[in-house]
C-alpha cells in the first residue's frame, strides 16, 4: 500500500512544527512549551476508531460469504462430488478460519490501546501515539487484503462452483451462487481498501534545549 496521509493530517502535523528559534533557558516558560505544541482541531481519536470499526466489518463480509457458500454445500450433500480438490478445499478452511481468528484479535489488540480515547489530538506527543496506532492499522490492513483475503475468494469460489454444477445437473436455470457471492466479496475488499489508513511518517516532537 502507498505510504500516504491526508491533506488534513499534513495540516495538523505542520502546525505541530512551527518555525521559531528554540529559546535559551531563561526564557523557556510551560506557556511557550504548551503554544508550540499546539494542534489544529481534529477528530483523529473518532477516525482511528473509525479505521477499527471498518476493518471488523470487512471480516465480518469475508468471513460471511464464505459461511454463506459453505452452508449452501452443506445442504445439498450431492455438490461435494463437483469439488476438484477436496484435499485443498480442506486446507483452505483451516487457513481461513486460523487467519480470520487471529486477524480479529490482532484488531482487538490494537482497539484496546485506544478504545478509550476519542475525539481530537491534542498534543505532539498524542500525535505520535496517533500516528503509531493509524499505522498499525494500516499494517493489519495490507496483511488482511494480501494474506488472508485471497484464500477467502479461492475457498468461496471453488464451494460455489461446485454448488453451481451440483444444482446445473439438477435444474439448468438455477442461479449461481458463485456468481452471486464473489461481488459482494470483491466490493468490500475494495470498501476496505479505499477507506483503510496507509502507512504515514511518525513526526519527531519540537525539542528545547535546556
Amino acid at each position: 500500500m502507498t505510504a500516504q496521509i491526508s491533506k488534513m493530517h499534513k495540516r495538523v502535523i505542520a502546525a505541530a512544527q512551527p518555525d521559531y528559534v528554540p529559546p535559551t533557558q531563561n526564557h523557556v516558560t510551560t506557556a511557550g512549551i504548551e503554544e508550540a505544541n499546539k494542534l489544529d482541531p481534529n477528530d483523529f481519536w473518532d477516525e482511528a476508531n473509525r479505521q477499527y470499526q471498518v476493518a471488523m466489518d470487512a471480516i465480518n463480509v469475508v468471513s460471511g460469504a464464505v459461511r454463506d457458500v459453505s452452508v449452501g454445500v452443506a445442504d445439498n450433500p450431492g455438490a461435494v462430488q463437483y469439488i476438484v480438490d477436496p484435499v485443498g478445499l480442506i486446507a483452505d478452511c483451516q487457513t481461513v478460519g486460523n487467519d480470520i481468528s487471529r486477524h480479529r484479535d490482532a484488531l482487538e489488540t490494537i482497539h484496546r490501546s485506544h478504545q478509550d480515547r476519542t475525539g481530537a489530538v491534542t498534543t505532539v506527543a498524542e500525535m505520535e501515539q496517533y500516528f503509531r496506532v493509524l499505522n498499525t492499522y494500516a499494517e493489519a490492513a495490507d496483511h488482511f487484503t494480501t494474506a488472508v483475503t485471497p484464500t477467502a475468494e479461492r475457498l468461496a469460489l471453488n464451494l460455489g462452483q461446485a454448488l453451481d454444477k451440483h444444482r446445473a445437473a439438477i435444474d439448468p436455470a438455477a442461479v449461481s451462487d458463485a456468481v452471486l457471492v464473489q461481488p459482494s466479496m470483491d466490493q468490500a475488499i475494495e470498501q476496505f481498501i479505499t477507506e483503510a489508513p496507509t502507512l504515514a511518517p511518525i513526526e519527531a516532537a519540537p525539542t528545547t534545549q535546556g
